[in-house]
Order: C-alpha cells, then sequence, then structure tokens
C-alpha cells in the first residue's frame, strides 16, 4: 500500500519531490524498480491476450503442420550435391500459393527451374515469389521490389536430398524448436520486458540527469 501512496503522491502532490531528495539512494532505486516491475506486467497483458486471441484464430484454420506439409509436392524429389541443385519433375515446375492468400500474393510460391537459364524477369512470367534454379535460389521482395541471389556454393559440398519425408521431418523440428522458444518466451515475457524497462528508462534518466547537472554546472 505504501508503495501505491508513493506513486499517486509522485503524480499530483508537488511537495512529494521537495521531501524525495532527502531519501536514500536505495530507497529511491527501491521505488524504481517496483514502479517498472508494475508496468512491465501492465505491457505483458495485453500481449498475452493477443496472442490467445491468434492462437485460437490459427486453430480455427485447421493444423498448421498439415498445411505447411501440403505446400510439398509428393512427387517431388530435389537433389543437392556439390553446390548444384537437380529435380526429378518436368521443369519448370510451379508450387502454387495457398488459395487463401492467392489474392494478396503471386500465383506461384515458388517455380523450380533448375536445368535452364534465370533472369528477373522470369519473376514476372511465372507470377512467382521465389525461383529455384540449379546454382542458387532466386528471391524478390514485393514491398521494396528487390531481387536477391543466394548462390549454393556457399554451403560447400554436402550431399542432401529432399523429398517428402525428409521435408516432414525438418518441419517437426521447427515446430518443436518453435515450442520450445514461444513457451519459454511467454512464460519469461515479463521479466524480459522488465529488465529492458529497467535499463532503457534508467538510462534515460541518467542521460537527462546529466545533461541538468551540466547546465548547472555551466551556471
Amino acid at each position: 500500500m505504501q508503495f501505491l501512496r508513493t506513486i499517486r503522491k509522485s503524480i499530483y502532490d508537488v511537495d512529494f519531490y521537495v521531501t524525495a531528495k532527502m531519501n536514500s539512494s536505495a530507497a529511491a532505486l527501491k521505488y524504481y524498480t517496483l514502479f517498472v516491475l508494475c508496468a512491465a506486467f501492465i505491457i505483458a497483458i495485453p500481449i498475452y491476450v493477443s496472442f490467445g486471441i491468434i492462437s485460437s484464430q490459427i486453430k480455427e484454420t485447421g493444423d498448421i503442420r498439415t498445411r505447411v506439409l501440403a505446400l510439398y509436392p509428393d512427387e517431388l524429389v530435389l537433389n543437392f550435391q556439390n553446390g548444384h541443385m537437380t529435380s526429378n519433375v518436368e521443369e519448370p515446375y510451379a508450387i502454387p500459393v495457398p488459395s487463401e492468400f492467392a489474392k494478396k500474393t503471386p500465383k506461384n510460391l515458388i517455380v523450380i527451374n533448375t536445368s535452364g537459364s534465370i533472369t528477373p524477369a522470369d519473376f514476372d512470367r511465372y507470377d512467382t515469389l521465389a525461383i529455384l534454379g540449379g546454382d542458387a535460389i532466386w528471391t524478390r521482395d514485393t514491398q521494396k521490389d528487390k531481387i536477391e541471389i543466394q548462390r549454393f556454393d556457399q554451403f560447400g559440398k554436402a550431399s542432401v536430398i529432399i523429398n517428402k519425408e525428409k521435408a516432414t521431418e525438418w518441419t517437426d523440428i521447427a515446430f518443436r524448436i518453435g515450442k520450445i522458444f514461444i513457451t519459454i518466451l511467454l512464460v519469461f515475457l515479463p521479466l524480459i520486458i522488465f529488465v529492458a524497462l529497467w535499463i532503457g528508462y534508467l538510462a534515460y534518466l541518467l542521460f537527462g540527469a546529466c545533461i541538468i547537472w551540466l547546465v548547472a554546472k555551466l551556471r
């Protein structure tokens, strides 16, 4: 209760700041820490609520894992060897964007063309977000209208065969890691916010105090 009364006085009681300078540094630091801790929990509440709403909306759309795996065609096999990619399908081979996103994005998620040459004009030709070539993967940022090229030779001479089974394995690993990360983030969210606010506000206050001290010295 004393802490709440102190907050109330700090808002409207001018005399509070006359007596505050008589308090010890430890008392001031304690008040500051408790105040930031309360602010951290207040900020965390709407984040938890938003996460709950998003989670319920995601559950209504179905199993995300199943929807992600459905993007990878059953017949597609990619063979990466010595910095070069090949496929077992007739190229160019397009993987379309899911129908619920088709209105907001290009028609295709990725086009596979490992045996032919690739040019920036192919993005409009195939209406795609990415093109998988024999020696690199090309991606386009539609908002910035920028094309990026990631060459495969930077990954060395590793040999990897990517099929439906391998895609399922990688997806399961990614989802497990994602669940662990989200769980840790939600558990420690108030602490993370508290540390960020405590350091950020303290640096801000010290900076302001130094400016006032410097002006006072100059005067």
